[in-house]
């Protein structure tokens, strides 16, 4: 008499995936930006980039922080990064850059955020972060895409 093979239950693991894991949103915060890796930059496609102010920081166009803001923009194309439009609202701002790749990419959208915040804080007379999360970028593949940016 042949005998069938025996199953196991499947063994108990530790780890992975499961349903209602991870940490949970804080109530009234807004979620951040993803810690993904970001996808390569090519320099045919400008990128519409957000950076969002933290709580601290109440508002960007006021009349002792806006000029600073404005000249540190204005300070920050080099190289292969270049800021071709930007608009300021109370807790964000919204950038239209070109960069020759993706390190140049990286380079001047840090440098810039480094620029801004220092130049808010010195404005204010305060120290600390100022960008609440890392930098939002959508790259505008067609020029209907950078006109939508550019009205939005």
């Amino acid at each position: 008499m042949a005998r069938g093979q025996l199953s196991l239950p499947a063994p108990r693991t530790w780890g992975g995936r499961r349903t209602g894991a991870g940490r949970k949103p804080t109530p009234g915060r807004r979620p951040g930006v993803p810690h993904r890796r970001r996808p390569p930059h090519t320099a045919a496609h400008p990128l519409h980039v957000t950076l969002r102010t933290g709580p601290a920081v109440r508002c960007l166009r006021s009349e002792r922080v806006f000029p600073t803001v404005r000249r540190a923009f204005a300070a920050a194309s080099h190289g292969g990064f270049r800021v071709l439009q930007f608009s300021v609202q109370d807790d964000h701002v919204h950038l239209i850059v070109e960069a020759d790749d993706t390190r140049a990419l990286r380079r001047g959208l840090r440098g810039l955020a480094i620029r801004v915040a220092r130049a808010v804080n010195r404005a204010l007379g305060r120290r600390g972060a100022v960008w609440q999360d890392r930098y939002h970028a959508r790259p505008l593949t067609t020029p209907r895409a950078v006109r939508h940016a550019l009205v939005y």
